[in-house]
């Protein structure tokens, strides 16, 4: 079982410019014969760094590599004694490889760089959210030395994203050809490395599953060969396939496979020898269309000289398949044919008449924020490959996504399928960068057109170290405008006051009917100034209780200046 993996992506950091000097009478001496025409003649490096060549010798030199990828102006000799002064040339390498260069002065000058990353040499890699983990071998021979026991030794190593995050341990899961499992651990270091070998017997061999995980994170599941000697590397396929060899014979449960990849092999040899196993086993090869081999087992055969075997095999282009066993000197094959499932979409299949096409490729934020330098953004780059008129969706063509500044497993894009949705996706733990760049490719296939998605623009950034210091956008109006809110408020407080100036007015024009006492329609009494005082109305004014009348039967307030 293969998770669905997301490879994560490991920039190049720490770059380092490495000196090679031309020493003083390089070009005149046997340099060549000392391997010393150069100092060092040959330099490792890794992907980024810079090479920096200085000479220091009393003539010109020329440095040019063979394949084209760089040449240098003529650095003229030295002409007093300053190392730090002498000519150089830098170049810079970013790809995987061998680059042989010399002087194209003194053509017998030779120097070799070496460009190599983590896990370049690694046969067999696989990639999760976890990290990456890698099997140098993917056929792993079983050795023996003398009074020990014959072993496989498997070199496991990888890198882990987020190392301390929850401990210093990796965890491994050992899936063994006959059913058994086995959980091993390796140790991490403070930079997220871990490097083991994991031991395999005789009885253990066939192929071999690890499962990898960090804490609870998967990094992946990764599979490799275990055979007690090396299988000859140019498979040999007789005239006539199914025609067995020297009476050793070869059989499959099917001619054709299609829904399945899973085959049953089996057959006969032709002797058994008891007293030495290992000399007696039969290894079976399997082999692609284009006559590489794609998995590779052995098995001791019982003693009635029958075998058996059920292997799953990576079928991955239409064709035939040749299945190839070796017993001692005996061979024998056998050919099967692999076609791809029809995949058949529901409620839209592919309508065989569309040839335009439309590649979404879902929008993304500008800007992703992350907790430090050393945390990821986790991203989601998933679309869908339409028909023109978008109503139909297309299945199991491939998409390719090319990224800018930055790459996925040294690589510059990434491939995959669109499955039964015409839809695809890839998960990626991204590291803080800026202008970030993918687009979705469609190259196209003999039922429809080729189609580019737009490209998404992104920048990973770190949260600000305070948060709580942040300023808040200030409430007051901008500079220039009005604030709508203050608008409104403004509106209320004027409805407001305006109905009090109102009230206010309309109790001064409607003054109250002033009250009798009971018992008595006017208690009124004269007094000495010749006006009669009536305590029994109320003034509209001040609510007082003296209101006075006068002789012309006019009335006025005591208490204020009310007159009526």
């Amino acid at each position: 079982m293969i998770f669905l993996i997301l490879i994560t992506f490991i920039p190049a950091t720490f770059a380092t410019t490495y000196p090679v000097d031309i020493h003083k009478f390089t070009s005149t001496s046997n340099c060549q014969s000392t391997d010393s025409c150069f100092a060092p003649s040959e330099r490792e490096i890794k992907k980024g760094d810079t090479v920096k060549w200085r000479n220091l010798d009393i003539v010109t030199h020329i440095i040019a590599s063979e394949n084209g990828e760089f040449r240098s102006e003529p650095l003229q000799p030295q002409t007093f004694e300053c190392p730090e002064c002498s000519p150089t040339f830098s170049h810079v390498f970013t790809e995987n490889g061998t680059y042989r260069y010399s002087c194209t002065i003194h053509p017998w000058m030779h120097g070799v760089i070496v460009l190599k990353t983590f896990g370049s040499d690694a046969e067999v890699s696989v990639s999760g959210t976890g990290g990456i983990v890698f099997v140098e071998k993917k056929i792993n021979a079983i050795t023996s030395v003398a009074n020990e026991e014959p072993i496989a030794k498997i070199h496991v190593y990888g890198k882990i994203n987020n190392p301390g995050t929850a401990g210093r341990t990796v965890y491994i899961t050992q899936h063994n050809p006959d059913g058994s499992i086995e959980e091993l651990t390796a140790p991490i270091t403070k930079n997220g490395i871990f490097d083991s070998v994991i031991y395999i017997t005789p009885e253990n061999r066939g192929q071999i599953t690890l499962d990898v995980r960090y804490a609870d994170t998967p990094i992946g599941s990764i599979s490799f060969e275990v055979v007690n000697k090396q299988s000859p590397t140019t498979p040999i396929v007789p005239q006539n396939p199914s025609t067995p060899s020297q009476g050793i014979t070869v059989f499959t449960d099917s001619k054709s496979y299609s829904k399945s990849s899973v085959v049953k092999i089996y057959g006969m040899v032709p002797t058994f020898n008891s007293s030495n196993p290992n000399a007696g086993d039969v290894t079976i090869q399997v082999l692609d269309p284009q006559n590489n081999i794609i998995a590779v087992s052995q098995i001791t055969p019982h003693s009635n000289t029958s075998y058996q075997m059920t292997m799953k095999l990576p079928f991955k282009v239409d064709g035939e398949y040749a299945i190839r066993v070796q017993y001692a000197r005996e061979q024998a094959s056998t050919i099967i044919s692999w076609t791809s499932p029809i995949t058949a979409p529901t409620p839209s299949p592919n309508p065989p008449s569309t040839s335009t096409t439309f590649l979404k490729l879902d929008s993304l934020d500008n800007t992703f924020t992350v907790r430090d330098q050393n945390s990821r953004a986790n991203m989601i780059f998933s679309g869908q490959l339409l028909t023109a008129d978008r109503q139909s969706y297309i299945t199991g063509e491939e998409i390719k996504l090319e990224f800018t500044g930055f790459t996925l497993n040294n690589k510059d894009h990434h491939i995959m399928e669109t499955d039964s949705g015409g839809k695809f996706g890839l998960e990626m733990g991204m590291p803080v960068g800026e202008k970030y760049g993918i687009q979705a490719v469609y190259d196209g296939s003999s039922k429809f057109n080729p189609t580019k998605s737009q490209t998404e623009i992104f920048t990973v950034l770190t949260q600000p170290a305070n948060p709580t210091s942040i300023q808040q956008p200030s409430s007051s109006t901008p500079s220039g405008g009005f604030d709508p809110t203050s608008i409104v408020f403004l509106v209320i407080l004027s409805v407001i006051i305006g109905a009090v100036v109102v009230i206010v007015q309309k109790r001064k024009k409607s003054p109250k009917i002033a009250q009798v006492v009971p018992g008595s329609k006017r208690a009124a009494r004269s007094s000495p100034s010749g006006y009669t005082e009536a305590r029994t109305f109320e003034c509209p004014d001040c609510g007082g209780g003296h209101i006075h009348q006068n002789p012309d039967g006019s009335e006025f307030c005591a208490d204020c200046s009310w007159r009526n």
